[in-house]
């Protein structure tokens, strides 16, 4: 991810079937909790887009993704 150009943007995007946090060089992407709140994932998967400009640092990068199992109600 290193460039000689200028960054004007910076913009991932994330979802999951449960509950996820996004970590840029171990800083929290995002500031909502329990992300991506309650949906029904049979019928509709939200996507999150996050603007981490400012995360970025000269160097190599790191991104990590926690998340959690989906449980299904019987």
């Amino acid at each position: 991810m290193n460039s000689p150009w200028p960054r004007r943007q910076a913009r991932p995007a994330a979802t999951a079937h449960g509950l996820y946090e996004v970590y840029l060089n171990e800083i929290r992407v995002g500031n909502v909790e329990l992300t991506p709140g309650y949906t029904s994932y049979a019928k509709i998967l939200h996507t999150q887009t996050y603007d981490v400009l400012d995360l970025l640092r000269a160097g190599a990068k790191t991104i990590e993704v926690a998340r959690t199992r989906l449980r299904r109600r019987a």
